[in-house]
């Protein structure tokens, strides 16, 4: 990591104060640390740790973590299991027993975990979950239950080497953000697009599967959606040109997820492309069609599509873990989990919210 990442300090226990040379940065301002002191009322509960120095060093390292264990060894490297030399009483070396790795670190999220009375966590850095290395975990989504499933996945994680380059060019420390981990319902999960300060048009988020209810009642989520903006969001976020992730939960209350960057590399949902997101902010603008809900363009699967894995499996499973021969099996083991997690989630977020 270089000397250029900024300092952060804790204002709260959960909300940092990040000092960057470029405030009006549409990264800076989708970074989490940044937005959700702003938002907080209306999004999950979050907690904060910056990373130290080290530890994103260690995330930088080659290699993949496998052991149970977390450990260093005299000369400061990584040991995932108990060395033999450490295992007997009457060895030359038995006084340079092992050291926890980043003890502070796991102490601090374990508090969490007390704290938000909750076993699994969902983590993110400033920008990204590390969803493409879900393949690290035992419940093969972003959902961890022990500090070294988080260790392994983060190290794993491409997205999360991404946050911490970008951190790095804005001069921004990086972030572990850990929130308690939901089941949510995906079929009410939405990607909003924002372009000149106005909502111009929403996708559905899941998709692989088709909801019928979505286009039945496009109106009425039209038309909560633009009023949950238009008193929460609109005005209040630094950025004329953005997205915005909102969820309805099981009791009607809509959520900010998270915010993103106008255009790559956001992905632009069941829009063709950034192109034509461009395009139908472009034709409101310039037919000044009156702000109301009838403007804004509404995607959602028209079909249900061929069975195929969710769009975080199959960004976070490696090809060579996929075989030909298997994929049937795997694709039915995938529906069977999804499946599973969706019944779980019900009683969770009901008993939370």
């Amino acid at each position: 990591a270089s000397s250029r990442l900024s300092s952060t300090t804790m204002t709260s226990s959960n909300i940092p104060v990040t000092t960057s040379p470029q405030q009006s940065s549409p990264f800076h301002a989708t970074s989490l640390p940044n937005w959700f002191p702003q938002f907080h009322s209306h999004t999950l509960k979050t907690h904060q740790i910056p990373l130290s120095d080290e530890f994103i060093q260690f995330l930088l390292r080659d290699g993949i973590m496998m052991g149970e264990a977390l450990f260093l060894d005299e000369d400061n490297n990584v040991q995932y299991d108990v060395d033999e030399r450490y295992q007997h009483d009457d060895d030359e070396d038995s006084e340079k027993t092992p050291q926890i790795i980043f003890p502070d670190m796991q102490e601090r999220i374990l508090a969490i975990m007390e704290e938000l009375d909750t076993k699994t966590l969902f983590p993110k850095l400033n920008w990204s979950s590390p969803k493409d290395a879900c393949y690290m975990t035992s419940y093969n989504t972003v959902k961890i239950d022990s500090i070294e499933e988080l260790f392994r996945m983060l190290k794993a994680s491409d997205f999360v080497a991404f946050d911490l380059k970008k951190c790095e060019e804005l001069g921004e420390r990086p972030v572990l953000c850990l929130k308690k981990h939901y089941d949510i319902r995906t079929s009410t999960e939405f990607r909003c697009f924002v372009k000149g300060g106005e909502l111009v048009a929403i996708s559905q988020r899941d998709m692989t599967n088709f909801y019928s209810f979505l286009s039945e009642e496009k109106d009425k989520f039209i038309t909560e959606m633009r009023s949950f903006f238009n008193d929460h969001i609109k005005g209040q976020f630094p950025l004329e040109d953005y997205v915005v992730d909102l969820y309805k939960s099981r009791t009607n209350r809509w959520w900010i997820m998270d915010f993103n960057v106008w255009g790559l590399p956001t992905h632009p949902a069941l829009f063709e492309s950034w192109d034509t997101l461009t395009e139908i902010s472009e034709k409101i603008r310039v037919s000044h069609v009156d702000e109301g809900d009838e403007s804004i363009a509404f995607r959602t699967l028209v079909q249900q599509p061929m069975m195929q894995p969710s769009f975080q499996q199959y960004s976070g499973m490696p090809i060579d873990l996929v075989r030909v021969e298997n994929i049937n099996e795997f694709l039915t083991e995938l529906q069977r989990q999804e499946t599973e997690k969706k019944n779980e989630g019900v009683a969770e977020e009901q008993k939370d919210e």
